[in-house]
């Protein structure tokens, strides 16, 4: 079913934060109020927003040739950072306008989504572009969690919401791309 072991693992983690983001819909209120009552949403806000950055800068300067050979330690930070990140938006998302915690939340999904169809195009076992397709899968999470939200109490299903979770997608994998796409220019030269 899969191309490797960092595949696996890739989609594994993909799986958790999705189930997470999930699960945590009925509570979102609550867990807000609370983060905003203890003055320490910010501060989440701020490192987020840090580990974001520097997990698409590692994901896309990491040694990713040998990956299948040897672990690859900045890859596996850049994905770890990405989790934490995310699972902490994930509980903390409603202390803020729900709009810039959906630009971590799904730009995480997508690029979990995107490292793992780029190990599968590694491995021979699809030929689609990475990119694009992890931007429409990260999308479509992402409209889900809209569609889910339409039968929790306390929550509504807002389109709005749906078109910031395609956008944090395709941006966060559009800057993947292009920074990948950087990086291959500077090994040619």
């Amino acid at each position: 079913m899969f191309g490797s072991v960092r595949e696996r693992r890739l989609w594994t983690w993909t799986v958790v934060v999705v189930a997470t983001t999930y699960a945590t819909l009925a509570l979102a209120r609550t867990l807000s109020d609370d983060f905003v009552v203890r003055r320490v949403f910010d501060n989440m806000f701020v490192f987020s927003l840090a580990v974001v950055g520097v997990s698409i800068v590692v994901l896309a300067f990491g040694t990713y040739e040998d990956a299948r050979e040897r672990p690859d330690v900045g890859l596996a930070l850049g994905v770890g950072l990405s989790v934490v990140s995310a699972c902490i938006m994930v509980i903390a998302r409603m202390g803020i306008p729900e709009q810039r915690t959906h630009l971590f939340e799904y730009g995480i999904v997508a690029l979990l989504i995107q490292e793992a169809l780029r190990e599968r195009k590694a491995s021979g076992r699809f030929d689609a572009s990475p990119a694009l397709w992890a931007a429409i899968l990260g999308s479509l999470v992402g409209v889900v969690d809209e569609c889910i939200q339409a039968f929790v109490p306390g929550r509504v299903f807002d389109p709005v919401d749906m078109g910031f979770n395609t956008l944090a997608a395709f941006g966060a994998t559009g800057v993947r791309a292009g920074l990948g796409q950087i990086r291959s220019a500077d090994r040619t030269h």
